[in-house]
Parts: structure tokens; C-alpha cells; sequence
């Protein structure tokens, strides 16, 4: 007696499909589960039981052996296990729907009393099973709103494993979830910070292209809050935005979005991290902005961590605060040339270079401590972000008039930015052009752009 199910489970990011293969022989009760699951996966055993006898159904009085094929990766979670508890079901005849489980996979943890709950990763797996062909999920109800976001795939989403039992007996079949819409809400703006005129210029222009930014400035003068105030600066997400911030939300965190409100990803991050962990900020920083505070508190080894992610995934707008020097005084410094060395070699000429907006945060004056209001800067987002684009096409489609690119191009010869320099800075005078409503980069945007970049500390 043998049956087949299927789940799923997350592999290098993204959903790979999982046959669960169980059967019932002659011999002692064990439950035997083997393909290389973690605990949690070993646990589902008592689950699975446990929650099969309080649906009133029967648990096998078999010797069980359940698979999980392939069996050489490593399984994590618990999510297989309304995959097993129908395997088994169907392995002892209890429901006999073969093209159902054959067409369909089941994502979900069981609770001791039968319910089912939803998993971290179901639309990454919903989409695997999509692309694999299958026709029909079952997930957690909690998790159902997320797996409607894969198109041509019916989502049915049981309450516990008793409703999924009746349904695939055909006694009382589930209602399919229907799809709702996620809607892309404004981030919250922040505390309004006075002064800094110049400063909340180069933000705007941050924000409207996507361009990586540095501050740098003393402490206590509103560096933190500048860079939060970013995050109200950037448009809507659009709806392939939405369904890649929910995937990655969906696979490392528990946030549910059930309220169908998504903000763009503002992911404040300490140098108390562990490596492992900015790792997975950056992941879900995608679509929206990481920010570094005082990063010059960042051990080295998490600074080259994120050089390649700042040049090859364009897909987050990385912005970072820090002091000039180890006491942070910027007009009554006393470090020594070599703890000024010390700071400053922990930020090799690459981080600069990959940097697009360097902008110094001076003290604060008594003109700035009057009120007045926030520069705040939105654009109607079509595409990609100008911080996103790479430069072959970046330098095929930005119209730039002669005297502009000319003064680009000796900034280049006198080496004051580099190859990589040469385009960023192209990208941020599109942005500053865009501002002002030039339809070519004229000379003053090159200016500006170019003066946002830092050759060395």
C-alpha cells in the first residue's frame, strides 16, 4: 500500500516542488521519515498523528515509511506535513482521489488538533507548482491571500485537516479563495527635520533614482532621520514590485499582509548584526532602501559583504550614516593620523566607488533651528529607477548635451571619478535633469551629480 503527495519547500531563494512518497507494511508500528529532514521535519511525525486522530480519522497500524524525494537536499520545516498526513491517508484507502493529489500540492503545518497553519515561503512554492504544471494548492488560510497572487493556479485553503479530508472524499468540497488585490501604500513619513536644505536636496535626488547615498556628519545632527525621511520620498510600488517584496517577506519573515497594505521595505539595520544576517537584509531590502546607521561602526568583513550586491543588484537603494572620524567632531578634532588612518581604511576605494551620492551633513545653525518645512521629492514611477539602469543602456538612452558630457569626460581624464564613477555619476545627473525638467543632461546637472562624489576619505 503506496501513495504520492506533493509539497514544497525553498531552495537558493525560490520554490522547488517535493514528492512525498509513503507506505504502509506488514510489521510493527513504526514511523520511519527519511530525505535528509531537519528537526522540524522529524517532529511532523507526532504532528501528523496527533493531528489525524483528533480529525477522526484512523492512523495506521502499519509499519509507515515516508520519503521525501529528492532525497540527497536537505528539508526544512513544517511544511510537509499536510502532504504526509494525506499520503498516509490515501496509502491506507481512507480517500481514494488520485487525480486530485496527483495535480495538487499541499503546503501547510498541522496543529495538534487538526487545523491547518500556514508556512513562511507558500507563493514561492505556489509558483513552483505553477511552473511545474500542477493545477490546484492547499494552503493555510492565513497564507491563502499571498498564494492568489500566482495566476491559473486554483487556491483552496482548509480550515483543518477534517475539511480537507471531506473535500477529498467529495462529501463537501471547499470553496476556491478567490483572488484580492495587495495595494502599494506611501511610506510614513517621518519626523521633520529642520535645517539641512542642502542635504534633503540630495536625498530627493537619491530617492527619485534609486541611488546608493552616504552621510556624513557629527552625531546629533539629524543624520538618522534624513535618511528615514527617504523611504516618504519614493513612489508606489508597482504590482510585479508588490509580488517580489511579498515573496521574499513570505519567505523569511511571518508578516501575512492581511490587511492587503504594502509598503516599500525600509530595513534599518545595526552593526551589531551577524553577517549571516545582513545577508538576508539585503534580500528583503529589495524594492525599498537598507539602511546602514553608523556604519562606520561595521565590522570590515561586512563592508566587503555588500560591495558586489551594491554594484550587481541595483534592486535596493542602500543607504548609509556615519561619523567623519573616530570622535566624530567635525570642527574640534583631535584623533591622531593613525586612528583617522585606521577609521577611514575600513572603507576601501571600492565602497566609494560604487557609492553615487556622498553628501556631508554640517552642524546645525541658528537659521536652520527656524521652522520650516521638509524637501520632499515623489516621481511617478514607470520602469526601472534611474539608479537601476546599467550602463551600456544608460549611455544609449540619456540624451546629454555636448558641454555636459564634455565636462564628464574631464572629470574622467583628471581622474576624479573612475569607469564605474563615470556612469554613476551620468545616472545621477538623469535624476537631478529629471528635477528640473531638462530633457537633455545639461552641464549644471553633470555639475551637481559630480559633486556628490567622494574619491577618497
Amino acid at each position: 500500500m503506496s501513495a504520492v503527495t506533493f509539497s514544497g519547500m525553498i531552495a537558493g531563494g525560490k520554490g522547488e516542488i517535493v514528492r512525498v512518497e509513503a507506505q504502509l507494511a506488514r510489521g510493527l508500528p513504526y514511523f520511519i521519515l527519511s530525505g535528509l529532514g531537519d528537526k522540524a521535519v522529524r517532529e511532523s511525525r507526532d504532528r501528523v498523528k496527533a493531528a489525524i486522530q483528533s480529525s477522526g480519522l484512523e492512523f495506521p497500524r502499519f509499519r509507515k515509511v515516508v520519503n521525501l524525494a529528492p532525497a540527497h537536499i536537505k528539508k526544512k520545516g513544517s511544511q510537509f506535513d499536510l502532504a504526509i498526513a494525506v499520503g498516509l491517508l490515501r496509502a491506507s484507502k481512507q480517500v481514494i482521489a488520485r487525480d486530485i493529489l496527483e495535480s495538487s500540492v499541499f503546503v501547510g503545518e498541522l496543529a495538534l488538533d487538526g487545523s491547518v497553519r500556514g508556512v513562511r515561503g507558500t507563493l514561492a512554492v505556489c509558483e513552483a507548482a505553477r511552473e511545474a504544471g500542477y493545477k490546484q494548492v492547499f494552503v493555510g488560510r492565513d497564507r491563502a491571500k499571498e498564494a492568489c497572487l500566482v495566476a491559473g493556479l486554483r487556491v483552496f485553503a482548509p480550515g483543518s485537516l477534517r475539511e480537507l479530508f471531506l473535500h477529498l472524499k467529495g462529501e463537501k468540497l471547499l470553496d476556491e479563495v478567490k483572488g484580492s488585490r495587495f495595494k502599494s501604500v506611501p511610506g510614513r513619513p517621518s519626523p521633520r527635520v529642520k535645517g539641512h536644505d542642502i542635504v534633503k536636496r540630495a536625498l530627493s535626488i537619491a530617492a527619485f533614482g534609486m541611488h546608493h547615498i552616504c552621510l556624513i556628519g557629527p552625531p546629533g545632527m539629524g543624520k538618522s532621520l534624513l535618511a528615514r525621511s527617504v523611504l516618504g520620498m519614493l513612489p508606489p510600488m508597482e504590482s510585479g514590485e508588490i509580488t517580489e517584496v511579498i515573496r521574499h517577506y513570505s519567505i523569511f519573515t511571518d508578516e501575512d499582509f492581511g490587511d492587503g497594505q504594502v509598503e516599500r521595505p525600509f530595513r534599518e539595520v545595526s552593526h551589531t548584526v551577524s553577517l549571516g544576517n545582513l545577508k538576508k537584509e539585503l534580500g528583503l531590502a529589495k524594492r525599498g532602501v537598507l539602511f546602514l546607521d553608523d556604519i562606520h561602526n561595521f565590522p570590515k568583513g561586512h563592508i566587503d559583504a555588500i560591495l558586489k550586491p551594491m554594484e550587481e543588484q541595483r534592486d535596493f537603494m542602500l543607504v548609509a550614516a556615519m561619523n567623519p572620524c573616530p570622535c566624530g567632531k567635525t570642527n574640534d578634532c583631535r584623533c591622531k593620523e593613525g586612528e583617522i588612518k585606521r577609521f577611514s581604511g575600513k572603507f576601501p576605494q571600492a565602497f566609494w566607488d560604487r557609492m553615487d551620492m556622498v553628501i556631508d551633513v554640517p552642524d546645525l545653525t541658528e537659521h536652520d533651528l527656524e521652522i520650516g518645512a521638509s524637501a520632499v521629492m515623489t516621481r511617478e514611477h514607470k520602469g526601472l529607477f534611474n539608479g537601476q539602469i546599467d550602463c551600456e543602456l544608460a549611455e544609449k538612452e540619456f540624451a546629454v548635451c555636448e558641454n555636459a558630457r564634455g565636462l564628464l569626460l574631464t572629470a574622467l581624464q583628471k581622474k576624479m571619478v573612475s569607469g564605474r564613477g563615470f556612469f554613476n555619476a551620468l545616472k545621477v545627473a538623469r535624476s537631478v535633469a529629471d528635477i528640473e525638467g531638462h530633457e537633455k543632461i545639461e552641464a549644471a546637472d553633470i555639475g551637481e551629480a559630480l559633486s556628490y562624489r567622494k574619491v577618497q576619505l
